[in-house]
């Protein structure tokens, strides 16, 4: 196993406990126990990586969405009661972005042609889809998780309005979205796979012949 330098382990222990503290992160431990439980699991999974993974800037450096690689490592030690509390409060992550940038979306739909960026919560895809910082954080982990992002008031609402205005617009998408348009397409096959999803959905698939 590994030595990790005291520092390094102490500034990874600092942000394993800062995400399972951060309500809008993790949101689901009351238990200090338990916390300090995952922590050292995590740090076992920490010391058993290769020296050529352990770059302290990939598993520190904090990004403007936040510490990705850390809080997928955190996951893989929840348990299933744990993870599904988190897939409800995951979903939460795209109601601020959507309440800041879905009015300034949906107008740019409806005058055909995307210019702004707000994709990734928007028009969620499945997570591993894209690889940039922003498709990882907002890309949907399965399809229970597609059907609360459904069933929420604002995010269902606001997905099912927006795909609307694709409908009714005499631009095709791959003229609103161009280079996104395939992003676009994997949210319309995620969501209209799932069972009594609205119609809207499948509608776009089949004008654009989409499979």
């Amino acid at each position: 196993m590994k030595t990790i330098s005291k520092e390094l382990e102490q500034e990874l222990r600092d942000d394993l406990y800062s995400l399972l503290n951060n309500k809008n992160v993790m949101m689901v431990l009351q238990s200090e126990e338990r916390k300090k439980q995952i922590v050292e699991d995590c740090i076992k999974d920490l010391r058993m990586l290769p020296d050529s993974s352990l770059d302290p800037e990939y598993w520190l450096t904090y990004g403007y969405i936040g510490h990705i690689p850390l809080a997928d490592l955190i996951l893989d030690h929840l348990t299933e009661e744990e993870m599904q509390t988190w897939e409800y409060n995951y979903v939460s992550r795209y109601v601020v972005p959507h309440k800041q940038t879905y009015a300034q979306a949906l107008q740019e739909v409806k005058n055909g042609k995307k210019k702004t960026h707000w994709m990734w919560w928007i028009f969620p895809q499945m997570k591993g889809l894209g690889e940039s910082e922003r498709s990882r954080f907002y890309g949907i982990l399965n399809r229970k998780q597609a059907k609360l992002f459904l069933e929420h008031p604002i995010l269902g609402k606001n997905l099912c309005e927006i795909t609307q205005a694709v409908l009714d617009s005499d631009k095709s998408p791959y003229e609103i979205f161009g280079a996104d348009v395939i992003k676009f397409r994997s949210c319309m096959l995620l969501f209209a796979s799932l069972e009594g999803a609205p119609a809207v959905f499948k509608r776009v698939l089949n004008r654009n012949r989409w499979k």
